[in-house]
């Protein structure tokens, strides 16, 4: 029942009914929300809303039930592959023995951009954990209308913005280059020492947050997401000749504007698109510094905080959260994130250094 159903239901109980209710609640509240089956329970709902029912190993629809684990969780088995399987199989909760109450926590204080001791602490689990956890949740992120009825169209503000490449959380001795002190920049300006962030924003508020390479704007590292373009619409950038060749291979109509204006001649600006820049930074500001292996991951964050501020009301973002980041089929090891491919080419960024040494 959503929030709404919910109210519907409250509204309609007598007073004498409200309090018998209450004192359900009261009594059996704690033993649901730490129920070792609470998540399956979930996961099994939202995927049958959404007839997503079907085998988390081959992908078939032909499966059936195949009795219940001791903690009285529901199996199934494929009939096709012949394996058998439980709802959080190949979920970001797959062998997590950690009930709602523990999950919910940490998705509302990822949501909240809390520190993970403090995460930790109030969960009652390790600092470790929740890292692990944080990065499973960014995970399922990754896909979030990323499909074709989300492309930009219309009217697009394009433009990037840069980072400086991060490596928190590296070894000393995995070091690409010499540690520098915090207030120090190896090279100032726009450098293959800043990581290029690519943005556009169309008028539906569709966006594109990623990470393109190292350095300035080129078509190499714009044609990646053409296909994110719908044809005919009308790219708004900067003056930066790229653009040109991108909006002509996508058959985008183009407008640029002018070195040192912030209006194209034809009266158009980029100035949602760099409120969203402010806003980014904002977001990430938080967190104290984020490691270029996990940047992709917190922009997907971002991108889904500012998707559900718009489209959600402030109490249910986090029930929102926990329905779709919890059925998905995401499966993550603490390997995979800790040995997370650096989507950059550190030699390229760095090879002045060993040149030099």
């Amino acid at each position: 029942m959503n929030t709404n159903d919910l109210q519907t239901f409250v509204n309609n109980l007598c007073a004498d009914d409200l309090s018998k209710l209450f004192h359900i609640i009261d009594t059996n509240k704690d033993a649901i929300v730490s129920s070792k089956v609470s998540n399956h329970q979930i996961i099994k709902r939202e995927r049958s809303k959404n007839n997503k029912q079907s085998c988390p190993l081959c992908g078939s629809i032909g499966i059936v039930k195949n009795g219940r684990t001791k903690a009285d969780r529901q199996k199934y088995i494929c009939k096709d592959c012949h394996k058998s399987f439980s709802d959080t199989t190949n979920t970001i909760a797959y062998r997590s023995k950690k009930p709602y109450k523990v999950w919910n926590q940490v998705i509302t204080d990822t949501l909240e951009r809390k520190p993970l001791r403090q995460t930790a602490k109030m969960a009652g689990v390790s600092t470790t954990t929740v890292f692990s956890w944080r990065h499973k949740i960014l995970a399922t992120l990754s896909t979030y209308k990323q499909d074709a009825s989300n492309n930009l169209s219309s009217v697009i503000e394009a433009d990037s913005f840069y980072f400086p490449i991060n490596l928190k959380g590296t070894k000393s001795h995995k070091m690409p280059r010499f540690s520098k002190k915090r207030t120090s920049s190896a090279k100032r300006g726009t450098s293959n020492h800043k990581v290029c962030v690519f943005t556009a924003v169309d008028d539906q508020d569709h966006t594109l947050i990623e990470i393109a390479g190292l350095g300035p704007e080129s078509i190499d590292k714009l044609m990646p997401f053409k296909t994110r373009f719908n044809e005919k619409s009308l790219l708004i950038t900067d003056s930066k000749a790229a653009y040109i060749e991108f909006a002509k291979s996508s058959k985008m109509n183009l407008d640029q504007i002018p070195s040192g204006f912030n209006v194209s001649n034809n009266g158009n600006n980029i100035s949602t698109l760099n409120g969203m820049h402010g806003q980014i930074r904002t977001f990430l500001r938080s967190y104290r510094g984020v490691s270029i292996k996990h940047l992709q991951g917190y922009l997907n964050l971002f991108r889904f905080y500012k998707d559900l501020r718009y489209t959600t009301e402030y109490t249910d973002m986090k029930d929102t959260t926990y329905r779709y980041a919890m059925p998905h089929h995401a499966r993550v090891f603490i390997n995979d994130i800790c040995n997370k491919e650096i989507p950059i080419d550190l030699f390229k960024a760095y090879g002045d250094y060993a040149e030099s040494a």
